[in-house]
């Protein structure tokens, strides 16, 4: 199901991203200050064309992530072709649907599950569904991990998947030691985690390690 990464950092580089509106690649934004916290993800992101802000220029960190934007943002990094893919039959969008092509790509992949004919495209993504999008679509590596949250046990849905995140040093969880994944994860948030997977598949350092919740 999953690409192998030679041909997703071809497709990372060659792709774009829109999560909003359609403009130009940029890497500055002009509500992303030089001192905050996720700049260097994503300029990182922009530089590579795999996310762009809005026409007026900004980025919009804090606004939340939809499930269908975050989709988009996948197939489009992975080079995932979208055309002559099962139809999914959703209950919730139709084929006219802004990404309907995408989202039956990612549940054709197993990337995202279609929870019986819904795919939710306008909910925002939680952060135990962020977790669990990310390893399937990025193949994690099955490292071991003492790291543990207070939060999460072995029977939660998403267990494997945040465990994954955590053995990769993708997230560390919240400084009480939670991972809160029922929260809604923002754009910012969302970039973070998308850059810290494709850096460590390209081995790229030039960024600070910043803590990732």
């Amino acid at each position: 199901m999953k690409k192998v990464w030679l041909l997703m950092l071809a497709a990372v580089c060659a792709g774009s991203i829109v999560l909003g509106f359609t403009v130009t690649a940029q890497t500055t934004f002009h509500d992303i200050p030089d001192q905050y916290w996720a700049k260097g993800d994503i300029e990182y992101l922009s530089g590579k064309k795999v996310i762009n802000g809005y026409k007026d220029g900004s980025f919009g960190p804090n606004a939340t992530i939809k499930r269908v934007d975050a989709a988009t943002m996948i197939v489009r990094a992975l080079g995932l072709e979208t055309t002559n893919r099962p139809d999914p039959k959703l209950q919730d969008a139709s084929k006219e649907s802004y990404g309907y092509d995408t989202m039956a790509t990612v549940i054709d992949e197993g990337i995202f599950q279609g929870n019986g004919g819904y795919f939710y495209p306008d909910k925002t993504l939680t952060r135990a569904e962020m977790a669990a999008v990310i390893n399937r679509a990025f193949s994690l590596a099955e490292e071991s991990t003492t790291i543990s949250f207070t939060d999460i046990d072995s029977n939660h849905w998403a267990y494997s998947h945040i465990q994954a995140l955590a053995a990769n040093s993708i997230t560390t969880g919240y400084q009480d030691n939670s991972f809160k994944p029922n929260q809604t994860i923002t754009r910012a948030e969302f970039s973070v985690f998308m850059s810290r997977v494709l850096q460590n598949s390209d081995n790229d350092q030039s960024f600070e390690v910043i803590d990732i919740y």
